[in-house]
C-alpha cells in the first residue's frame, strides 16, 4: 500500500462502528464481546498465542497472603474454564499459575482446577475460614474485572469475601505494590518478566515474592546463552512458581487482530504487534 492513515478513537464502540463500516481496514483489538458480531459482518480476524495475561497477585510478605496454605486455597477457588468462557469469551487457554514462556514446552505439572472442599479445608488449617479481603482493580484490560467478579462469586460459596474494589488507574498506580491482593497483568516475554514481576527488586513484583530457590535459578537463567539449558531452569523456575503460589494466573488469553478481507499477509505475533508489523501486507 503506497499510504497508511492512522485515526484515534474515544472510545471501542467507535472503533467497531469504523470497522463494520469500512471506515478503516485494521485494529489492535477490539472487546471480545463484539467478535463474533464482527465475524458475522465480514471482518476476520488474525489469531496469535501472547505472552500477555493477568496475575491476580497476593502480597507474600503480609497477612494473610504470607501463609501459603491460604495462597494455594485462593488458587483452588477460581473456576479457570469459567474465566476462559466469561472473561475472554473463549478466545483463551486455561492456564495454570506460572508465566508462560512461549519458546520452551510447558513444565510437566498436573492441571489446577477449581476444588472448593480442600480450599475451605486449607483455609480452616490456617485459621482463615471466613477470610475477608479486598481485591483491587482498574479493569484497564480485558479479563480484569470479569475475572476478579468470577473469584468473588466462587469464593463465596465457601463463605470467603472477596471484595472487589474497581478504581480509577492513577489511585491504583498511587499506591503500586502496597495493595495486599491485586489484579497485575503481564505483558512481556519470560526472559523479560523475570526480573520485574517475580524477582524481589522488580517494579512489577506485587505479591513481594522471594523465594531463595526461584532467585538463584534465575541467577542462571541469565548466565546461560544454551537454550536447552534455559528451558530446563524456567521449566523448574515455573514449578517453583506454580508451588508456592504467590500468583493466580487463570488463563492464558490468545490475541485478535481484526481486520477487513481486504488486508492481506498480516503475521501472528506473540508480542501483540500483529497490526503493527506491516512488513509484507498488502491491501486490495
Amino acid at each position: 500500500f503506497k499510504t497508511l492513515n492512522i485515526y484515534f478513537f474515544s472510545d471501542q464502540q467507535a472503533i467497531v462502528n469504523a470497522l463494520q463500516g469500512g471506515q478503516i481496514d485494521l485494529t489492535n483489538a477490539v472487546p471480545l464481546a463484539n467478535v463474533d458480531t464482527l465475524k458475522a459482518s465480514g471482518i476476520e480476524f488474525l489469531k496469535s498465542d501472547s505472552t500477555t495475561h493477568l496475575s491476580l497477585d497476593m502480597r507474600t510478605d503480609i497477612p494473610p497472603f504470607n501463609n501459603p496454605k491460604v495462597r494455594q486455597a485462593m488458587e483452588l477457588i477460581v473456576d479457570r474454564p469459567a474465566v476462559v468462557k466469561t472473561a475472554y469469551n473463549g478466545y483463551a487457554k486455561v492456564g495454570n499459575d506460572y508465566d508462560v514462556d512461549a519458546s520452551c514446552s510447558a513444565p510437566d505439572l498436573p492441571q489446577r482446577e477449581q476444588d472448593l472442599n480442600q480450599a475451605k479445608q486449607l483455609l480452616a488449617a490456617a485459621g482463615q475460614s471466613h477470610l475477608t479481603v479486598d481485591l483491587v482493580t482498574d479493569g484497564a484490560f480485558q479479563g480484569m474485572l470479569e475475572t476478579a467478579q468470577l473469584l468473588s462469586q466462587d469464593a463465596a460459596q465457601i463463605g470467603v469475601t472477596i471484595n472487589v474494589k474497581k478504581m480509577d488507574t492513577g489511585s491504583l498506580l498511587d499506591k503500586w505494590l502496597k495493595w495486599p491482593f491485586v489484579v497485575n497483568i503481564v505483558t512481556t516475554d519470560y526472559l523479560s518478566g523475570v526480573p520485574d514481576h517475580s524477582l524481589p527488586a522488580g517494579q512489577d513484583n506485587a505479591a513481594h515474592w522471594n523465594n531463595a530457590q526461584f532467585n538463584t535459578l534465575a541467577t542462571k537463567l541469565f548466565n546461560t546463552t544454551d537454550q536447552k539449558e534455559q528451558c530446563s531452569i524456567v521449566q523448574q523456575m515455573q514449578t517453583l512458581q506454580h508451588n508456592d503460589a504467590p500468583s493466580i494466573i487463570p488463563a492464558y488469553p490468545e490475541d485478535l487482530t481484526p481486520h477487513s478481507s481486504r488486508v492481506h499477509g498480516l503475521q501472528t505475533n506473540r508480542f501483540g504487534q500483529t497490526y503493527s508489523t506491516l512488513g509484507g501486507v498488502t491491501v486490495d
